[in-house]
């Protein structure tokens, strides 16, 4: 398994898991490794792929190149019941209730940081940062902290999207049907968004969500901290 990518033989193609082997740059140091495909972290494999062709490839060392930890207000385009400052430990009347602080620090974004989001169907409503400059970067990423708490799709819709000018927009990620957003606890997620964001000089990031359906329950909502673009 490899996050970056390993070789499948079934059908001569190349597939990317959600976690990586241990086998992955687990060899001997002092082996060599020439004829594993890059990214391969200067480090034979453990395994019958291992300094071939069709070795797993290594997980990427990016490193952090925007970092805001929200202990100011940075002036994010806001709507619906989008809000920054702390919040208040409340709502839950279903699901878990928000938290009563930063994952760092006692700020976040977060929707209705009083209680829980409204029930009114309605368009989507975002959280939209940016622009970042990505120019010269590769293999980007965003990493931010996250507590969550939602109806299931497709009574409510949650999505993260990125763009590279502001208006056409890709999906990053969006909660599925039956998907259960019901976080206790902060949790820090990852997600590539180079095909977008690599190279490019204004990369915007938004955080939605989205009464579906008149029949969809109040939850406590979104709430983020700690938001980083990562690359190479």
């Amino acid at each position: 398994m490899s996050c970056q990518g390993r070789f499948n033989p079934d059908t001569a193609t190349w597939v990317k898991d959600s976690v990586d082997s241990p086998c992955i740059d687990a060899g001997d140091p002092n082996s060599d490794c020439s004829l594993e495909p890059a990214p391969n972290g200067d480090c034979i494999n453990i395994g019958a792929y291992g300094n071939t062709a069709q070795a797993s490839k290594s997980t990427l060392q990016t490193t952090a190149f925007v970092q805001i930890n929200l202990d100011t207000n940075p002036g994010w385009l806001i709507e619906g019941d989008w809000a920054f400052g702390t919040p208040q430990g409340a709502g839950g009347a279903n699901g878990n209730p928000d938290p009563n602080a930063g994952y760092s620090g006692v700020n976040v974004y977060g929707v209705n940081l009083a209680g829980d989001y409204r029930v009114m169907v309605g368009d989507p409503y975002y959280l939209t940062a940016g622009s970042f400059d990505c120019t010269g970067r590769q293999a980007v990423s965003v990493r931010f902290a996250r507590w969550l708490n939602s109806d299931f799709y497709p009574f409510v819709g949650n999505t993260l999207e990125v763009s590279n000018d502001g208006q056409v927009w890709s999906v990053v990620w969006q909660a599925q049907g039956g998907e259960n957003l019901a976080d206790s606890e902060w949790q820090v997620l990852e997600y590539d968004i180079s095909a977008v964001a690599d190279g490019q000089g204004s990369v915007y990031l938004r955080w939605g969500y989205e009464i579906i359906s008149d029949h969809a329950f109040p939850y406590s909502g979104w709430n983020i901290d700690d938001i980083e673009l990562r690359g190479l």
